[in-house]
C-alpha cells in the first residue's frame, strides 16, 4: 500500500513537470528533491520489512531449534488408592523415591525438590538401568548432570536436611537441553503436570504461584556423602542466595551441615 501511494505520488510529479514547461526552471529543483525525498522513504520502509520478516525468520528458526533439542521429564508412578496415599508413602518413607522418564531428547544438569507435609526437601538424582531396581537408599547426592532420550531416573528426597514451609505439597523438576536451554517440569498437591521453558514468559500471566516459584528456584543446598568408618556421612552448605534454614533431621545418621 505505502510503495502504491508512492508511485502515485510520483506520477502526480511527473504530470505537473510536463504541464509545468514555462516555469521549469522554478520547478526543477524542487521536484527533483521531493523525487529523491520519496526514493529515500520507500528504501528506508523496504529495508524496515526486510529486518522485519528476517527477524521473523530468525525467530522461528531458533523456536524450532529449540523445540528439536528439548526434553521432557515426567514423573511415572502408580497412585494405588489415592493421591493422598502417594504422598503419605512419600512421608512416611515407604516409598523412599520418585521414577522419573527422560524423552525425545538428552536432558542436564536436572535438579529439583518436594515439598511433603510442609517440609522442602531438595532432590538428588540416578539412573535406573533395566532389570535393576533403584535401590531404597541413594549413596549419590546431588543433581543428574546427563541423561539420555528414554532412560529412567530415581529422584530421592535429601531426608536427612530438610525445610520448614507454609507451601503446599508440589513436585518441581528443573533440566536443560544440550544447548544450555532451560525446562521444568512442576506437578501440585494433586500431581498434576505442568511443564515449560525456563526462557519463555508468555505462561506467567495464567501460571499458578507454584509453578511461578518451581520457575524461579534455584538449588539452595550443596550436599554429598563420604564413606567414613563403615558409613556414608552427608555433609551440606547452603548456597549463595538461600533463603531461610535448613534443619538437620534427628532421626538421620551422620547429617551435617557446614
Amino acid at each position: 500500500m505505502f510503495v502504491f501511494f508512492s508511485l502515485v505520488v510520483v506520477v502526480i510529479i511527473c504530470t505537473i513537470r510536463y504541464f509545468s514547461s514555462e516555469k521549469k526552471g522554478r520547478l526543477d529543483g524542487v521536484l527533483t528533491l521531493l523525487t529523491l525525498g520519496l526514493t529515500a522513504v520507500v528504501l528506508i520502509w523496504n529495508t524496515q520489512v526486510l529486518v522485519k520478516n528476517t527477524q521473523i525468520v530468525d525467530e522461528g528458526v531458533i523456536k524450532t531449534l529449540r523445540q528439536n533439542l528439548r526434553p521432557v521429564i515426567e514423573h511415572q508412578y502408580s497412585l494405588g488408592s489415592s493421591v493422598d496415599s502417594y504422598w503419605a508413602q512419600l512421608e512416611t518413607g515407604s516409598t523412599t523415591y520418585m521414577s522419573l522418564g527422560v524423552y525425545n531428547n538428552i536432558a542436564t544438569n536436572i535438579t529439583g525438590y518436594i515439598i511433603v507435609n510442609h517440609k522442602k526437601f531438595q532432590l538428588s538424582f540416578t539412573k535406573s538401568y533395566p532389570g535393576v531396581e533403584c535401590a531404597k537408599e541413594n549413596d549419590f547426592v546431588g543433581p543428574m548432570f546427563w541423561a539420555t532420550a528414554l532412560s529412567k531416573l530415581c529422584a530421592y528426597p535429601i531426608k536427612e536436611i530438610s525445610k520448614n514451609t507454609d507451601e503446599e505439597n508440589e513436585i518441581c523438576i528443573q533440566y536443560q537441553d544440550v544447548d544450555g536451554n532451560k525446562y521444568f517440569t512442576e506437578e501440585d498437591k494433586n500431581l498434576s503436570p505442568i511443564s515449560g521453558s525456563l526462557q519463555e514468559n508468555s505462561m506467567q500471566s495464567t501460571a499458578s504461584i507454584q509453578v511461578a516459584r518451581c520457575r524461579e528456584w534455584t538449588p539452595e543446598i550443596s550436599c554429598k556423602k563420604d564413606f567414613i568408618n563403615g558409613e556414608n556421612v552427608l555433609s551440606c552448605s547452603p548456597n549463595a542466595g538461600a533463603v531461610g534454614t535448613y534443619n538437620i533431621n534427628p532421626a538421620a545418621s551422620g547429617g551435617t551441615t557446614d
